[in-house]
């Protein structure tokens, strides 16, 4: 069994739709079928990090993350925003590889933090992060739907 980790590219856009169907499978939640262009734009923003886990070429886990400017100094950090792996391949070291290759590159690319938000809810996740040397830090994100929405700061300069 032939395992490795590859950071995806402009090439890779089957390999990485197939990443997102996985993430959404394991994270239990639907998703829309992506158009191969918006897949291609993507893959071809350098901000945007994407890794797959193949065992014999097949996906079996992956992780995104994005590259976040920073505003108090000259430098970025990097976010991983999803992080999966095929539920019959979790607890057998894949994901820690994937983490380590995924931290190995930031420092690669001068940058110094990895941050990681995870749900208070997902015992397993925060176990798995914490077992990764990652520090626990309390953040409480506040999520926003804009769609259908205008707030009543924006409403009167839509209106003139």
């Amino acid at each position: 069994m032939s395992r490795r980790i590859v950071r995806l590219g402009e090439t890779d856009t089957d390999r990485t739709i197939k990443m997102f169907e996985l993430m959404s499978e394991v994270f239990e939640e639907p998703a829309a079928a992506l158009d191969r262009d918006y897949v291609d734009a993507l893959l071809a923003n350098p901000s945007f990090w994407a890794y797959a886990v193949l065992v014999d070429d097949a996906v079996l886990g992956g992780l995104t993350a994005h590259v976040l400017p920073m505003t108090r100094s000259m430098d970025n950090e990097l976010m991983i925003y999803d992080f999966a792996v095929d539920s019959e391949h979790q607890r057998t070291g894949l994901g820690r590889q994937l983490m380590q290759a995924v931290i190995d590159d930031a420092a690669s690319a001068g940058i110094a933090t990895v941050f990681v938000p995870a749900e208070a809810a997902d015992p397993h996740a925060l176990e798995f992060y914490k077992s990764q040397g990652g520090v626990r830090m309390e953040c409480v994100i506040f999520s926003f739907e804009t769609i259908g929405a205008v707030s009543e700061a924006v409403a009167p300069t839509l209106r003139e």
